[in-house]
């Protein structure tokens, strides 16, 4: 749900967390969901990726910010 080569740099965040639900609620635990939870803001990243959880997605994936040059320490930051 919400990959990094479709829309989902587009979306709200309505937009975003119903598209998780939905694909969550559609599958039904058949086959694992990742939740692309990725965004070149840290703390935003961290709550979608919290939210994709509660809503029962397998896993998140969170792109490198893309906008955003940091420095490697800066991205291991954004990971942990």
């Amino acid at each position: 749900a919400c990959g990094t080569t479709g829309e989902s740099s587009t979306l709200t965040d309505l937009e975003h967390r119903e598209i998780i639900a939905y694909c969550v609620e559609k599958v039904a635990g058949r086959v694992p969901v990742i939740a692309g939870t990725g965004s070149n803001e840290t703390s935003y990243a961290m709550e979608l990726s919290r939210f994709a959880a509660q809503e029962g997605a397998d896993a998140v994936l969170i792109v490198t910010p893309y906008y955003n040059k940091c420095t490697p320490k800066g991205l291991i930051r954004h990971y942990q």
